[in-house]
């Protein structure tokens, strides 16, 4: 009973698992430690970047460089770390010329 019980929390814990494969080179957001000390903050960022993935350990530790500072830092892994996504911004040229009449 106990082995059943052990391997549904496995299954559970694996399924909120985020299942994504970097690479080098790819841009990441880190998580933000933080919140760790300022609790209740409601106007502090759960997750900083972006970062440059510089290289990758074989037991998948992530090593990341600030690309305008060029801060290394090492040993980050998976779990606190998340894609970066960019996001682009569509005005349309009817929107822009109806602000400037405002």
């Amino acid at each position: 009973m106990q082995i059943d019980q052990w391997a549904r929390r496995i299954a559970n814990h694996e399924q909120g698992l985020r299942r994504y494969r970097y690479v080098i080179s790819d841009l990441v957001l880190y998580q933000n430690y933080l919140l760790k000390t300022l609790h209740g903050n409601p106007r502090t960022y759960r997750w900083k970047g972006s970062v440059e993935i510089v290289y990758i350990t074989a037991k998948g530790k992530l090593y990341l460089q600030h690309p305008e500072t060029n801060e290394l830092m090492k040993g980050w892994h998976t779990d606190k770390v998340r894609p970066y996504v960019l996001r682009k911004l569509s005005v349309t040229l009817e929107d822009a010329s109806d602000s400037k009449n405002l």
